[in-house]
C-alpha cells in the first residue's frame, strides 16, 4: 500500500472508521479509478466510498492518482460528481495540509450523520 494511503487509513481508523473492502483493477473498475475503498463507521450506520481517481488524460502504463474523493455511493462515471461529499486534489500543494483540511471537513460531515 502506498504511503499516502496508509496515512489515510490510519486517519480513518483514528476516527472510528474501518475499511470493509478494497476494489482495484482486478475488480474491473473503470480506467479512471485506481482503487476504491468501502468504509464504515464503527459508531454510526454510515457507509461511504473513498475513490482514488486517476489522471483524466492517462495514456501511459502507469496510473497516477489525481484526486481522492469521498462519496455516498460508487461513482458510475467520471462526470458523476453529485455524489461526491469531499475531495483532495493530488496536484500541487502540500499533501499534509490538504489532508488536515479534509479531516476537518470529514469530521463535520460525520457529525451531521447523527
Amino acid at each position: 500500500m502506498k504511503k499516502y494511503k496508509e496515512i489515510i487509513l490510519d486517519g480513518l481508523e483514528s476516527r472510528n472508521f474501518e475499511l470493509l473492502q478494497i476494489q482495484n483493477e482486478v475488480d474491473y473498475l473503470p480506467w479512471w479509478i485506481e482503487e476504491r475503498w468501502l468504509i464504515e463507521s464503527c459508531q454510526k450506520s454510515a457507509r461511504l466510498y473513498l475513490t482514488f481517481l486517476t489522471e483524466k488524460h492517462w495514456e501511459s502504463g502507469t496510473k497516477f492518482v489525481d484526486e481522492i474523493v469521498l462519496s455516498n455511493r460508487p461513482m458510475e462515471q467520471y462526470t458523476d460528481r453529485e455524489c461526491i461529499l469531499l475531495s483532495i486534489s493530488m496536484n500541487k500543494g502540500i499533501f499534509e495540509e490538504k489532508l488536515n483540511a479534509f479531516w476537518t471537513q470529514f469530521e463535520k460531515l460525520i457529525q451531521k450523520l447523527d
